[in-house]
């Protein structure tokens, strides 16, 4: 088959446009609004009292959001429009956020008001490239397409640095959380303090073991973290960029290189269609009873958590158990510190649709006086691959939120 080799479309293109923003949570923020109550005293005649609170702090200068967005790109096309392809980069501001303001100080006993606190920048790029041709009454055709973005804080009001609010070069979706450095080990404790159990009321840590700030002290089959900032005390710091203790920025919870493929094939009345997506990055610490076993006295334990430490299973996935009524519980919640030992890798792929049908031909049709029949069998969400414990679904946002659904159909399309 000869190819002609000109160049089908070019085209480059542009824009830029502003625009105000008041989507915002709070329905009216510019007005401070008193909150009654009925209280649990009743009056004389038998009727509750009405208590009213203080209204909340209102920005005398409030205003809209702009919104801000610049885009270049090209699109072109190759052989007789054969082969396709498009890309884009972009930059979206948001100017003036509308947010809570730089923490104020606690004896004023109420928040920071919403106000036009910061600035945010939004930059990223996408591309498509797709192909289709026509064989000898086979058609065909596949697209794909591949995009990414981040967003950055590029002004806010917080001279301290605190990591609790937003600061200036913040990346959304950053993950502040400790580097493991695996578990506890009976070689960290003095010889003789621990039982032939691995416990012990009067257990010592060896002098040169990292240990806690808050004076609990491990047992063995409990998670370490690396000493970051190497004073043999594992803490948060002043939980500020200057001083963060022994955290780090260990991953991001945003979607990156998000991704979709789609295809068609026809021959002879068969026709055949599918399409996938999915996301190439993306970091999850899960929480709540899916993300660690027995993390309540009534929770179930998944079959993906049934792999923790015993002294007779030293090299588990989870670390040291303990019952939810005992006095070394707080030693469990520190191994579940957001870490990267327990940091989920959230990419995944999906099925989304497969199609197969069979239109019946002309003669056949003439002969029912129809215009068209088509069978056809379909699957909606047939399956997504993923790195995920099961029952976590990777593009939804809750850990115990009801999983996606497959769909399957079988069916008849007539035209008359």
């Amino acid at each position: 088959m000869q190819l002609d080799q000109s160049l089908s479309l070019l085209k480059v293109f542009g824009s830029y446009g502003e625009i105000g923003n008041q989507d915002i949570p709070q329905t009216y923020p510019y007005i401070s609004t008193w909150n009654p109550r009925e209280t649990w005293f009743l009056n004389e005649a038998g009727i509750r009292s009405t208590t009213i609170g203080a209204g909340a702090l209102v920005s005398p200068s409030l205003t809209w959001e702009t919104v801000r967005k610049t885009n270049i790109g090209l699109e072109s096309a190759f052989l007789n429009n054969r082969l396709t392809s498009k890309i884009e980069v972009y930059r979206n501001e948001t100017i003036g956020m509308l947010i809570p303001g730089a923490a104020l100080p606690a004896v004023l006993g109420t928040g920071a008001p919403r106000t036009n606190a910061g600035d945010l920048e939004t930059t990223g790029w996408e591309l498509g490239v797709g192909w289709r041709d026509n064989n000898g009454g086979f058609s065909y055709g596949i697209n794909a397409n591949l995009s990414n973005n981040q967003t950055k804080i590029t002004k806010f009001d917080n001279p301290s640095g605190l990591l609790s609010q937003y600061f200036e070069g913040q990346n959304i979706g950053d993950i502040w959380g400790y580097v493991t450095d695996g578990y506890y080990t009976v070689d960290d404790f003095v010889p003789g303090t621990l039982d032939a159990n691995l416990n012990g009321a009067n257990r010592q840590l060896n002098p040169d073991v990292v240990t806690f700030e808050d004076g609990h002290l491990p047992y063995p089959g409990d998670i370490k973290y690396k000493d970051l900032d190497g004073d043999n005390i594992i803490t948060d710091g002043n939980n500020t960029l200057s001083d963060s203790g022994d955290r780090k920025i260990i991953g991001n919870n945003r979607r990156q290189y998000i991704f979709g493929v789609n295809g068609y094939a026809n021959y002879k009345g068969f026709d055949f269609s599918f399409a996938l997506s999915g996301v190439g990055k993306r970091d999850r610490n899960i929480s709540g009873a899916k993300g660690f076993p027995y993390r309540g006295q009534f929770d179930d334990i998944f079959k993906h958590q049934l792999d923790y430490w015993t002294p007779d299973n030293q090299d588990a996935f989870y670390p040291r158990m303990f019952g939810a009524g005992g006095g070394d519980r707080g030693n469990y919640g520190a191994s579940q510190r957001t870490q990267t030992k327990y940091l989920r890798d959230a990419a995944y792929l999906r099925i989304n649709n497969i199609t197969l049908g069979y239109t019946l031909p002309k003669l056949v049709l003439n002969k029912l006086n129809l215009d068209k029949v088509r069978i056809f069998v379909s699957g909606e969400n047939l399956h997504t691959f993923h790195k995920l414990p099961k029952g976590v679904t990777p593009d939804v946002n809750a850990d115990g939120a009801y999983p996606i659904q497959s769909n399957y159909a079988l069916g008849v399309q007539l035209t008359f």
